[in-house]
């Protein structure tokens, strides 16, 4: 590359006095997206599910490994590309892969997972609300395959979380923590399925044309961009910082920008001046980003792209193009539905051309499509950070109604207004919001399950202090995971 540019900027953290020098430097190289764990003395499992054998079941699937596929699961869908998978030396793997998937999307989903639900930054512990979850795994005669490094795999998740901003997190089960991906809020789209009584009609209804169309603008602010290739003769530079202090620039990390040279904002002295603080955002649906540099009351901006050296320009290219070939085969097949009505409602009564046009399989029901680019096998999590509870906070005592110490084990409470699941260790502080519909239950030591209902919670009539929750042991004997559901859906 020719010059370089480098800029030094610092950003004061919330915990402390002493200001975190950060840099803008090229050629910095990519972060470990997964460093090797600090601590690994725990005993218990890391995902472990609290009652044996009554977990959420995985669904199977089997594909030729070089011909790839895609399959359906309950209004999401999984695109595989060929010739993806390795085995753990990095040799391409031919013949039947088997897929295992399954999704979590309720507190009783997390509950019988096992999932841990909190997410550690700067020091603070926050429980997810979550979007949704899955877990896909792969699997060659009983021995685990991988994806190969620059392959992917398509899940396109079905969500309820029809509104709110929910980023893309992936667990590390050897460091045991969640890691931020990507943020979501841009790959999600609010749709409402077609009826069955119009899937009837010989013609498509207004809103359904409408909704094809809105279906086909939004494929065409995520339309594939054109690789750029360096040019020696510009200013360029990547972006180097803490990842916790900007989470929201992740996907910016490490890329080579080079500076639009008819940007008028830009100047050679920038290289070596100390700033405050930094912004980039995106210009429209474009390639190209404003910068915003600020020191004191003065602020600096203009535009960058990012770009490859000739090294990686030709990986850039290629997977460009079946990105964006991908791109046209789907967006051609959305327009047949506006064009060709009576061949659109042919396609629709098909569960398989229906899940290619994101329907849901309940007729009435709206929900969202949650995007992720997979490119490794585990635990994927659309969900948005929020602190405990708020409004009473008391030293707990738990106890079933026999008044036998249920002191000593994990007590699980939801609140109904959020969809999360938040668990008390022994030791912590009961926290709750009394104005919400809460539950709380445990498992027992003779592996039952103890109710406080929300009947229960409005009898409590102390803000702070001591409190003793009475549990009730339920009686009823729970085989399986639907028993579990049902016994608990009941109070949310």
């Amino acid at each position: 590359m020719g010059a370089v540019a480098t800029v030094t900027f610092h950003v004061m953290k919330a915990h402390s006095s002493q200001p975190e020098q950060k840099t803008i430097v090229a050629g910095t190289e990519t972060e470990n997206l997964f460093p090797p764990a600090k601590n690994k003395t725990s005993k218990k499992p890391f995902v472990n599910p609290p009652l044996l054998g009554k977990d959420i079941p995985f669904r199977s699937y089997s594909f030729d490994a070089t011909k790839g596929g895609s399959f359906t699961y309950n209004g999401s869908r999984v695109t595989i590309p060929g010739n993806i998978f390795c085995d753990d030396k990095g040799r391409q793997i031919k013949g039947n892969v088997e897929i295992k998937y399954r999704e979590f999307h309720n507190p009783i989903d997390f509950f019988l997972s096992g999932i841990p639900m909190t997410y550690d930054s700067g020091g603070t512990q926050y429980t997810f609300i979550s979007a949704g979850m899955f877990d896909i795994r792969g699997e060659q005669d009983g021995r685990q395959v991988n994806i190969m490094s620059g392959k992917s795999m398509d899940v396109q998740m079905a969500s309820n979380a029809i509104t709110g901003s929910y980023n893309i997190y992936v667990l590390d089960t050897v460091s045991k923590r969640w890691v931020y991906m990507d943020k979501n809020c841009n790959n999600s789209m609010t749709l409402t399925p077609v009826s069955e009584a119009s899937r009837e009609k010989k013609t498509l209804t207004d809103a359904e044309m409408n909704s094809i169309k809105a279906q086909v603008e939004d494929m065409d602010g995520r339309r594939p961009i054109a690789p750029r290739l360096a040019n020696p003769e510009n200013m360029s530079f990547t972006l180097n910082y803490d990842k916790k202090e900007f989470p929201e620039l992740e996907e910016c990390h490490n890329t080579l920008f080079e500076v639009d040279n008819k940007s008028q904002g830009f100047k050679r002295e920038f290289r070596s001046m100390v700033w405050d603080d930094f912004t980039l955002r995106r210009i429209s649906n474009s390639d190209k980003f404003n910068v915003t540099l600020s020191h004191d009351t003065n602020s600096h901006s203009f535009v960058v792209y990012p770009v490859f050296d000739p090294k990686e320009y030709k990986k850039a290219m290629k997977e460009f193009n079946e990105n964006y070939n991908n791109y046209l085969t789907a967006r051609n097949k959305l327009e047949e539905g506006v064009t060709d009505q009576v061949a659109f409602n042919e396609l629709i009564a098909k569960e398989e051309k229906q899940a290619e046009l994101w329907s849901s399989v309940a007729a009435t029901q709206s929900f969202v499509i949650r995007h992720f680019t997979v490119s490794h096998f585990g635990i994927w999590n659309s969900d948005c950070p929020s602190m405990l509870p708020v409004g009473v906070s008391v030293a707990a005592n738990f106890q079933d109604d026999k008044k036998d110490s249920l002191n000593g084990l994990d007590v699980y409470l939801v609140d109904k207004s959020r969809n999360a699941l938040f668990i008390y260790h022994p030791g912590h502080n009961c926290q709750f919001n009394p104005s919400a519909t809460n539950l709380a239950w445990c498992v027992t030591r003779n592996n039952q399950i103890a109710i406080f209902t929300p009947e229960d919670f409005k009898k409590i009539k102390v803000n702070s202090g001591d409190y003793t929750f009475n549990l009730k042991v339920v009686d009823k004997e729970v085989s399986s995971d639907d028993d579990i559901k049902s016994l608990l859906d009941k109070y949310l």
